[in-house]
């Protein structure tokens, strides 16, 4: 899956661990972590992300008027949920933690049922 398409989710985060982690990332304690996993997450944008998720601040606000902006609103944003991901598995010990996917997995009791019948377009 292309890193634009990827929201918390599909990195293990749920929404409620999202907004704690923009928390733990803004306290002074954690700010090399951040920098780290900004770092992993996109080097170019590195010094960006990290300062977006440090001090809160949104693309707009971080580029302003000018004329040069490395990368687009959606791929900012994208990198910040990838850096935000990485910064989790710094803080829980998992390592950067951007491997693992919330993909749902097939019970052995599921394997065992017969496949749903095909929904057909009914006459109307």
């Amino acid at each position: 899956m292309r890193t634009r398409a990827k929201k918390l989710i599909h990195y293990g985060i749920t929404e409620e661990r999202g907004q704690e982690l923009l928390k733990l990332a803004a306290l002074e304690e954690n700010r090399q972590a951040v920098r780290e996993a900004a770092q992993k997450s996109n080097p170019l944008l590195a010094p960006y992300l990290a300062k977006s998720l440090l001090e809160k601040v949104g693309y707009d606000r971080l580029f302003g008027k000018t004329y040069y902006r490395p990368c687009t609103r959606a791929d900012f944003y994208a990198y910040r949920r990838k850096a935000l991901a990485s910064f989790n598995g710094l803080m829980t010990g998992d390592g950067d933690n951007l491997t693992k996917l919330s993909i749902p997995t097939v019970k052995a009791t599921d394997q065992n049922r017969e496949p749903a019948a095909p929904c057909l377009p009914s006459d109307g």
